[in-house]
């Protein structure tokens, strides 16, 4: 008989980092009666604060009293022990406990289904597939609503419905997940079970122990399962799968720290199928050249010059410099840009017009010389420190209140334009005056 733990949780915000879990309610089913129920409040040792007294009506002094998450911990093992974990937006509750969990040392690992991801195959063309507005369209009891009892019972009747909307549906997704997954010959279940997912870095094995491969991901466990795949069809990623006998990962929680102790690493230890990383993945540069007139021109080159901006591919260079035109000289067509640099060339006077040219790299450096970023943690109450010195790509530092971990980071061009490029894709504002720039 399989068993499934339909739960929810409340917490004290919707970000894992920082954030603390402060209800919990679990109901245990058969997929048609329930079997057991816990629910419980929790102390999240940290303020509640008014916005989510506001939305779940838990408030600080009725929690002061209640049981700390560990407490419960092996309760929640026990209770969900060989049930499949459900629940409404299944990715958010399973990973809020998991990282609980994790600060205990202890790994929690559960075969997940979504009422969200079923609803919509056995229900298409809905409105809307939140809880709310499901409960209200199926006609389930839905009071108390952020309250985690009452939205675990809503959840349950949704379940139901769905199973008998489409009896083979939750086994055909259960399978659809382990079928995508073959494993390597000498690699065991286990090991997949236990692999984290979160942003980080993980490393491949071979039987000899040598090391084969290294690669970052935001979701470890996502990405190896990617790799171990049925349907392969390059022969370098099949002679890696079948090589593989074990893994190792290392949480960093932030993706660019994933992608600076990758580039790092892979530098370093040059394993044999990371081809592709062990010399420069930035091999085009744009350079001051000069056009047919004698004219200085930002031009692209595969020569390899760290004091120039570098880029993955050629296309993406022409692009970078043809938004810089466009932006300081109003070029809109680069078919054009010959004769209309030639005209400013001529109005600005060289001087003048070099300046602006030169400018393209001041949009490519970093923005200060002493500056950090302050990024999530590998757990709660843990924070990630990117830290620029002098102009130079430093140190990576995770510090929380209890230790602090410090790793050098050695300062060549794919990390400066790994870390610039994450700049510039999320906007991110560089801090200054922190204790560690002293």
């Amino acid at each position: 008989m399989q068993k499934y733990a339909i739960i929810d949780i409340e917490t004290t915000g919707s970000n894992r980092s920082g954030n603390k879990i402060t209800e919990v309610a679990i109901i245990i089913s058969d997929g048609q009666k329930i079997l057991e129920t816990y629910n419980t409040l929790l102390n999240p040792e940290r303020s509640i604060p008014t916005n989510i007294t506001d939305l779940t009506g838990i408030t600080n002094q009725m929690v002061i009293d209640k049981p700390k998450f560990y407490e419960v911990a092996k309760k929640i093992v026990e209770i969900t022990e060989e049930c499949v974990f459900v629940a409404h937006n299944v990715f958010f509750d399973y990973n809020f406990i998991r990282s609980e969990f994790n600060e205990l040392g202890y790994s929690f690992n559960r075969k997940k289904l979504c009422t969200v991801r079923l609803s919509r195959k056995a229900f298409p063309g809905l409105k809307s597939y939140a809880l709310k507005n499901l409960a209200s369209h199926f006609n389930i009891t839905l009071k108390n609503h952020h309250r985690a009892m009452a939205d675990a019972r809503a959840t349950l009747d949704l379940f139901r419905i769905i199973q008998t909307k489409n009896t083979d549906l939750l086994q055909e997704t259960l399978n659809d997940k382990t079928r995508i997954t073959t494993l390597p010959p000498h690699f065991d279940q286990d090991q997949l079970d236990n692999i984290p997912e979160s942003p980080g870095v993980y490393y491949f094995y071979d039987s000899n122990g040598e090391l084969l491969y290294i690669g970052k991901s935001k979701n470890i466990k996502k990405r190896i399962m990617n790799h171990f795949r049925p349907n392969i069809n390059r022969k370098k990623d099949m002679q890696l799968k079948y090589k593989i006998s074990r893994v190792e990962t290392e949480v960093l929680g932030n993706e660019l720290a994933a992608l600076l102790k990758e580039s790092h690493d892979i530098k370093q230890f040059k394993p044999p199928f990371n081809i592709a990383l062990k010399a420069s993945r930035f091999i085009y540069s744009v350079i001051i050249g000069y056009n047919k007139d004698g004219i200085p021109e930002l031009k692209v080159t595969s020569q390899q010059n760290c004091q120039e901006m570098a880029f993955k591919s050629k296309s993406q260079a022409m692009r970078s410099i043809e938004k810089f035109l466009k932006y300081t000289f109003g070029i809109a067509d680069h078919e054009y840009v010959e004769s209309t640099l030639k005209k400013y060339f001529i109005i600005l006077g060289k001087e003048e017009y070099l300046k602006k040219i030169n400018q393209f790299y001041s949009m490519y450096s970093y923005p200060k010389r002493n500056f950090y970023l302050k990024l999530e943690g590998r757990k709660n109450n843990e924070d990630c420190f990117i830290i620029v010195k002098e102009n130079q790509l430093d140190e990576m530092i995770f510090y929380s209140e209890d230790s602090s971990h410090r790793f050098k980071l050695i300062e060549n061009r794919d990390h400066r334009l790994i870390l610039l490029g994450y700049l510039f894709k999320y906007k991110l504002k560089p801090l200054t005056g922190y204790p560690f720039l002293d």
